[in-house]
């Protein structure tokens, strides 16, 4: 009898582990799909629709708030092309927002067009930044909870700025669902 209360104990100790270390085993699995190019292990991390989205939102706010600044408001044609510019955000966001892209991002670096993921093994990805190559996904990042649902990892850029990578909890499971960029 004295054995159950024990176990019940345990097993709800374990429980709660796992679910606080949730956040930090996804960027794991995450950094781990990027390197070694799997695809399906980021599509089970990333939600790619709920990330471009989020994306194309914050630069196309940026692009009002910038058309604003500079009074274009009022005139017709630049109203036009902040249309324009609406759809090429989007266009550039559905091309950069992919595993390759993501690793870019991931590790503070800017993403190109049409690049590679890292081909490095796992076993590399671990070891830490040299300075000398490619930087792994979330070097030298912070790792912040912000509530029970969602949780930050904040990835120092190339120019020192930070951007956040943001995790959202469903049931047990985490995802990244956004990365916001830094403001300026």
């Amino acid at each position: 009898m004295k054995l159950l209360p024990l176990l019940l104990a345990v097993a709800l100790l374990l429980g709660l582990g796992y679910v606080a270390a949730g956040p930090y085993l996804t960027v794991a699995q995450i950094r781990t799909g990027l390197v070694e190019r799997d695809p399906v292990m980021l599509e089970q991390h990333v939600d790619f629709p709920r990330l471009r989205a989020g994306l194309k939102d914050q630069l196309n706010v940026r692009l009002l708030e910038e058309a604003q600044d500079d009074g274009e408001t009022s005139n017709p044609l630049a109203l036009a092309l902040v249309g324009l510019a609406t759809q090429l955000i989007d266009k550039v966001v559905d091309t950069f927002v992919t595993p390759a892209g993501l690793a870019r991002i991931m590790a503070g670096e800017t993403p190109e067009p049409g690049a590679e993921l890292p081909t490095a093994p796992v076993e590399e990805a671990d070891a830490p930044d040299d300075g000398g190559g490619e930087r792994r996904p979330f070097a030298d990042a912070r790792y912040v909870y912000d509530d029970l649902d969602t949780f930050s990892v904040w990835v120092p850029t190339e120019d020192g700025r930070e951007l956040r990578c943001v995790l959202e909890r469903d049931g047990l499971r985490w995802r990244l669902v956004n990365i916001v960029l830094p403001r300026d």
